[in-house]
C-alpha cells in the first residue's frame, strides 16, 4: 500500500500524521516519537514566515517544504 508519511522537521524521523482533527475548529498537532517534539511546527504559520526562516537557512524550514509541504514545485 502506499501510504503517505511525514517526517519530523527536528529528527528526520517518519510520522504518520502532523496534526489530529477534533473538530471544524479544534485541532492537535502531534509530537514525534523519537524526539518527543511537535512534528511539524510550520503547519499553523503563514508562507512569509517559512520564508524568511529558509533565508535564515533553518533546516527545520527546509524540511517543512521539501517533506511536508503540498508545493509541486
Amino acid at each position: 500500500m502506499n501510504a503517505k508519511f511525514y517526517s519530523c522537521i527536528e529528527c528526520g524521523a517518519k510520522n504518520v500524521a502532523l496534526f489530529q482533527v477534533f473538530s471544524e475548529n479544534a485541532l492537535t498537532l502531534q509530537t514525534c516519537a523519537n524526539c518527543s517534539k511537535v512534528i511539524d511546527k510550520y503547519v499553523e504559520y503563514d508562507f512569509t514566515v517559512i520564508l524568511i526562516d529558509i533565508l535564515l537557512l533553518k533546516f527545520s524550514a527546509y524540511r517543512h517544504v521539501l517533506y511536508n509541504s503540498n508545493t509541486k514545485n
